[in-house]
């Protein structure tokens, strides 16, 4: 019975996906599509485990620094409070966690920051599905536009 739960579990599995083109795309389509960053929604393990990592490869130094900020805040006032270990590890544990569940969203709000837009969301089973579904969207779309232009 569990071996069937987990199968189904594992066949209905979604994967969501926001797509990012960044400024100033090149006129090329293949170079546009080439430059589009996709960003899986949901809980972000790198960012949850190793965040101070996870945001310097992801390059978001501003977070890194509210991020730092709020970690020593978080510690030096549970210390000064008289608050235990646990209670210091586990409020780092809840910040963690928060960052895990938020990492999405601050990479999003880097993409839009440094200029980039928001070109869609996805969904399917795998990235690679998620690329061509939406690339599949994305140029028909593109010649839909193509074709009411031209009068046609």
């Amino acid at each position: 019975m569990i071996t069937l739960i987990l199968s189904a579990r594992e066949r209905s599995y979604v994967a969501v996906y926001s797509v990012y083109e960044p400024p100033n795309p090149p006129a090329d389509r293949v170079e546009r599509a080439e430059q589009m960053m996709f960003i899986r929604e949901g809980f972000s393990w790198g960012a949850a485990l190793a965040t101070p990592f996870w945001m310097a490869a992801n390059r978001m130094w501003a977070a890194l620094a509210i991020y730092l900020v709020a970690l020593t805040a978080i510690i030096t006032g549970l210390s000064a409070a008289g608050a235990g270990t646990d209670w210091i590890c586990l409020a780092v544990l809840a910040l963690q966690a928060v960052m895990g569940f938020e990492g999405a969203a601050l990479e999003r709000m880097a993409l839009e920051y440094e200029g980039w837009t928001d070109a869609g969301t996805v969904s399917g089973r795998t990235v690679l599905d998620c690329e061509r579904r939406f690339f599949d969207i994305w140029l028909s779309g593109d010649q839909a536009a193509k074709g009411e232009a031209a009068g046609g």
